[in-house]
């Protein structure tokens, strides 16, 4: 009746310790995808594509929440508001010349 006892417990701490291992294996990955989304982010936005770079912001956030990820999200609309404007502009200007 003791062995079985201290079998048990044996058993108790092999499963917790197999579900720490478990919880900071996943920990590690999706810090690793995390950090994966913002430098795709980044050399989205080196390149312009600047709604690529929000939905890349957007996983990194689901991940991670920061403040830091938010201010670049509204970095990245304002310059692709301002790209768009310009765009605009230059597409009614073109069609002025018509």
């Amino acid at each position: 009746m003791k062995k079985i006892r201290i079998l048990i417990a044996v058993i108790m701490v092999v499963l917790c310790g197999l579900g720490w291992i478990t919880q900071i294996g996943n920990m590690i990955a999706s810090g690793k995808e995390h950090d994966e989304y913002l430098a795709m982010a980044q050399r989205y936005m080196e390149q312009g594509l600047y709604q690529k770079a929000i939905v890349e912001y957007d996983n990194a956030y689901a991940i991670k929440a920061s403040n830091e990820i938010v201010d670049c999200k509204v970095e990245a609309s304002r310059l692709g508001y301002e790209e768009g404007t310009v765009t605009l502009k230059e597409y009614a200007a073109l069609l002025e010349e018509y």
